[in-house]
């Protein structure tokens, strides 16, 4: 687990999150897994220091006046001539900005924000895009920010999920108990992880012949990697993912398990 890990799930903000509506008629609403802004802002009752990397998920539509990321340091869109660009958007004296090429809006994309100790770094997917030498004073503490200015009929801003590191050391999931039907020969495991430098993912597996775990099932065995064979002749299994990182502004992310069996 993250410091900080919303995914909007429900139908009401998670707490520790407050709302305001920047114009009248401003809504913010939570429906589907999403947050979705037209004419408000979100921003975190937690205040947060330097040392720390955000990330979120969020589909832009190309509207001026948004924001993403930390109250001082965030991506911005706003309109250049006829076209509306985004840009890395860091608030000192003077503001530093980084036009940021290309389209971002209509799709989610993964925007990242690491404020060190001497420079504001910007990622968008994975790729640097922006890097920023701001030193912020020591006591400076910022909030997580989402904020849509406009309400246009197309416009609006939505926030899949977000997280703020520091990053557990370790964590384990645990799934829930698979039920095969008949007495099933299990055959392989695969699954499609990101592991960056210092993180691990491993997956192991149990088996056995009754709906909830008891001593009669086998204990834990670890997979060797995806795609490999696994053994045993039942009609439940249960898998188990484990995770380490030695970065704590890193974490691996298993995206999926798939287990087949005759």
């Amino acid at each position: 687990m993250p410091t900080l890990a919303t995914e909007f799930s429900g139908t009401a903000l998670p707490a520790g999150w407050i709302s305001t509506a920047n114009i009248t008629r401003g809504t913010t609403v939570v429906a589907n897994d999403v947050l979705t802004l037209q004419g408000s802002q979100v921003v975190s009752a937690t205040l947060y220091g330097a040392g720390r990397s955000l990330e979120f998920s969020a589909t832009l539509f190309n509207e001026p006046d948004q924001s993403l990321g930390l109250l001082l340091a965030h991506f911005n869109t706003k309109t250049t001539g006829a076209t509306v660009s985004l840009y890395a958007r860091t608030v000192t004296l003077p503001v530093v900005e980084t036009l940021i090429p290309g389209n971002w809006s209509n799709q989610p994309h993964k925007f990242r924000v690491d404020w060190n100790a001497t420079n504001i770094v910007y990622s968008i997917d994975g790729v640097i895009v922006a890097t920023h030498n701001v030193i912020f004073p020591p006591l400076v503490k910022m909030p997580v920010l989402m904020s849509d200015w406009q309400r246009m009929d197309a416009g609006k801003l939505v926030v899949d999920w977000i997280r703020l590191t520091p990053y557990s050391a370790s964590g384990t999931y645990t799934s829930r108990v698979f039920d095969a039907g008949f007495s099933a020969t299990w055959m392989n495991a695969t699954w499609t992880a990101a592991t960056p430098a210092g993180t691990s993912a491993a997956v192991s597996y149990r088996t056995g012949n009754t709906p909830t775990p008891d001593a009669t099932w086998t204990a834990f065995t670890t997979v060797s990697g995806p795609g490999a064979a696994l053994s045993g002749l039942s009609r439940y299994l249960q898998f188990m993912i484990q995770e380490t990182t030695t970065k704590p502004g890193q974490t691996s992310v298993v995206n999926d398990i798939t287990v087949a069996y005759r």
